[in-house]
């Protein structure tokens, strides 16, 4: 197998761990939070559903935007470096994705909030 391809599917698979630990811890609560906010079952699939595509999508767009393309004479230690720094743009867009989703969240449960008020 190539050096390139293993690298990027480890890539992935440490990425779609990583999202789905993402969307593991915060899923429950959320629709937890949803339901009794909102109180519309709709609006709690659809936020939930905006959670797991944009979860998807950054993994997706992160791993196929990182194009491992080295030399074949690299050794293994570079391609672990190439992985490692691709897997920073990860966390990084992971964490400002959460970051914007919560302002979101926060917005909608302060406005329901205040409307029952």
């Amino acid at each position: 197998m190539e050096p390139d391809l293993i690298a990027t599917l480890a890539l992935a698979a440490i990425g779609a761990a990583s999202i789905l630990a993402a969307f593991v811890a915060l899923n429950a609560p959320l629709r937890d939070l949803m339901s009794r906010v909102v109180g519309v079952d709709a609006a709690t699939k659809f936020y939930t559903r905006i959670l797991v595509i944009g979860l998807v999508y950054l993994a997706i767009g992160v791993v196929l935007g990182s194009g491992v393309s080295m030399d074949k004479d690299h050794a293994f230690m570079s391609y672990v470096w190439h992985v490692g720094r691709n897997l920073d743009d990860l966390f990084g867009w992971l964490v400002g994705f959460l970051a914007l989703y919560t302002i979101l969240i926060t917005i909608i449960v302060a406005a329901y909030r205040r409307r029952d008020q």
